[in-house]
């Protein structure tokens, strides 16, 4: 895919909704929350976007929640999450 990367410091303390790589993020907000309501993944949603070529492209967007796994012994207190994945 062709939409440009994020550093971490262009992703911390900022809502998902305002980052700018291409993607209209905040034309994503309804079916976000949805998601995250029922539970259930979403329908796939046609979106246009910017690939980091400047050409307009069409993502298809399908919203799905991660569940965290279950581990044995002790928790990792350590790491990071990736902003940009």
């Amino acid at each position: 895919m062709d939409l440009r990367g994020l550093r971490p410091d262009e992703v911390l303390d900022q809502s998902f909704y305002g980052l700018e790589f291409g993607l209209p993020t905040e034309k994503l907000r309804e079916t976000i929350r949805q998601c995250v309501e029922s539970g259930k993944r979403g329908v796939p949603l046609p979106v246009p976007a910017v690939n980091r070529l400047g050409r307009r492209i069409t993502c298809q967007v399908q919203c799905s929640l991660r569940r965290p796994q279950r581990r044995s012994g002790p928790a990792h207190g350590g790491g990071r999450s990736n902003a940009s994945g």
